[in-house]
């Protein structure tokens, strides 16, 4: 009798072969779903450190841009760097644009600049001058194939006899819209 009650009364502290198989494999399937998220992670990071690499980059630079007619652009500044092919981020620039079509000159100046091949984006604003044009905007889109400049935020224009202040200004085939516009205007009369 003793040798079948000894068989009744199993060790409970001793798992079943079965239940270890299946808590390796559950286990396993954790590890690998873990780690396909962890190097999922990973690539992307390489990604985004690679996206940020330079393609190159220049400091204290002077640019030329030289056309049939002659010089076109002429542009100096602390740091160019390229991060694509089509675009980059210019530091404390100045760029002559000479337009040879118009017979007039365009000057840009700004601390900071976005561009690529169709618009400069100054986040930090930028000064603007074209003939008798001269405006500060708080930050400005410049399309390099229409020429135009779209400033968001407060501008001033500036001039010997007017000094304006608005919102959101348009210099457009020669012309300026505004939004709020705020002026001075000086003459010679007394």
């Amino acid at each position: 009798m003793r040798f079948s009650s000894l068989r009744k009364h199993k060790n409970p502290s001793k798992p079943k072969s079965g239940r270890i198989v299946t808590g390796f494999f559950v286990c396993l399937s954790l590890f690998s779903i873990a780690m396909v998220f962890i190097l999922n992670k990973q690539q992307e990071e390489k990604k985004q450190a690679l996206a940020n690499i330079s393609r190159f980059e220049a400091f204290d630079f002077e640019y030329y841009k030289i056309s049939s007619l002659g010089v076109e652009t002429y542009a100096i500044g602390k740091n160019a760097k390229e991060t694509s092919k089509e675009s980059g981020i210019l530091e404390q620039i100045s760029v002559n644009h000479y337009l040879f079509e118009e017979q007039k000159s365009e000057f840009l100046q700004s601390s900071l600049a976005f561009f690529n091949r169709q618009d400069i984006l100054f986040p930090k604003g930028v000064n603007y001058t074209r003939d008798a044009i001269k405006f500060w905007s708080e930050v400005a889109n410049y399309s390099i194939p229409t020429k135009e400049i779209l400033g968001k935020g407060d501008f001033m224009i500036f001039s010997e006899t007017y000094n304006i202040r608005g919102k959101n200004i348009l210099y457009k085939n020669g012309k300026i819209y505004a939004n709020n516009i705020h002026g001075t205007l000086t003459t010679d009369k007394k």
